[in-house]
């Protein structure tokens, strides 16, 4: 699944349950939002992708930090790096 603005997409969908959403765990939160999410059965996520994303909206000063440590991510992954290849051995790597 890719979105122009996957956070903008997941606003809307927890917007859905925003009410409810106070009596649940993070993980029923995030179980429902995928649920939501996924219009093929499986969800995928551009972890680099989405931290440019953020990365334009954090101040002038700290955007070079996130813009070096994304490129080194991506560099390391040799690509664009799914959500879900993202995992404990990854990141001890």
């Amino acid at each position: 699944m890719k979105h122009a603005n996957i956070e903008q997409e997941y606003r809307d969908s927890f917007a859905k349950i925003a009410s409810r959403a106070s009596g649940m765990s993070v993980d029923k939160v995030a179980a429902f939002v995928k649920r939501d999410l996924e219009s093929d059965g499986s969800f995928s996520l551009d972890v680099i992708a989405y931290g440019r994303q953020v990365t334009e909206r954090k101040s002038t000063e700290s955007q070079a930090d996130y813009r070096i440590t994304l490129n080194s991510l991506e560099r390391f992954a040799g690509g664009p790096l799914d959500i879900s290849a993202v995992t404990a051995r990854l990141l001890g790597e």
